[in-house]
């Protein structure tokens, strides 16, 4: 049977209502949460890329016509930026970090690191970070969604700086390195972790990175 579809979002709501207009005249209407959907796509970016996705890969994830689901959001690249604006919000990692004024320094940012070296597994068994993987497939092709995890980045290197900053003035960590330095020597050594992690599973070799980490910001400048 032949359809098309027709997608109207609610901005205030953030419902999206299906209509599927059939050929014989009947509608069907049915309404999603917009962020099921993007969450539906997150792990399909996560294990087949921006690239590797294919239209059906996602058709098959949200349940949702072609149709429909580009009519909602545009386009594949304009889907792929919402799935990567909403794991920027909703991450534990990105989460734990907006408390970067209030949780303890120390206790946070090894947290950080636990759960970089040995992540939960999702229900579809999806670890990792959909923005690290996302610079290292695009980065360097797509200026606007470059510009868009560059952007990403910079709020995750401010906000373990101002960890680094509240530890330095409780005492938690040496007061004696730069705390943006540091910040972009943990952002850094978080990248590089689960860059490698999509090759090797090695988290020995992940923990020795973490705890060096750890230490840099104990060490005393000489």
């Amino acid at each position: 049977m032949n359809v098309y579809s027709n997608i109207l979002l609610n901005h205030r709501s953030s419902m999206t209502t299906v209509s599927i207009n059939q050929r014989d005249g009947m509608t069907r209407q049915k309404t999603f949460l917009r962020e099921d959907i993007i969450d539906k796509v997150i792990g399909v970016f996560m294990t087949k890329g921006y690239e590797g996705a294919s239209v059906k890969d996602l058709v098959d994830a949200t349940g949702l016509h072609p149709g429909s689901l580009y009519n909602a959001f545009g386009n594949k690249q304009a889907l792929y930026q919402a799935a990567l604006e909403r794991f920027d919000a909703m991450s534990p990692f990105n989460r734990l970090l907006d408390l970067a004024d209030t949780a303890p320094p120390r206790e946070s940012i090894e947290q950080l690191l636990e759960g970089v070296v040995d992540p939960d597994l999702d229900s579809d068994g999806v670890a990792g970070c959909l923005l690290t993987y996302a610079a290292a497939e695009v980065g360097a092709t797509n200026k606007e969604l470059a510009k868009s995890l560059h952007m990403s980045f910079q709020r995750m290197e401010d906000r373990l700086c101002r960890f680094i900053e509240r530890g330095q003035e409780c005492g938690d960590f040496s007061s004696t390195r730069d705390p943006r330095d540091l910040a972009q020597f943990l952002l850094s050594t978080i990248q590089g972790i689960q860059v490698i992690s999509k090759v090797t599973k090695e988290k020995a070799h992940f923990r020795a990175a973490a705890d060096v980490a750890i230490k840099a910001l104990d060490q005393v400048r000489n």
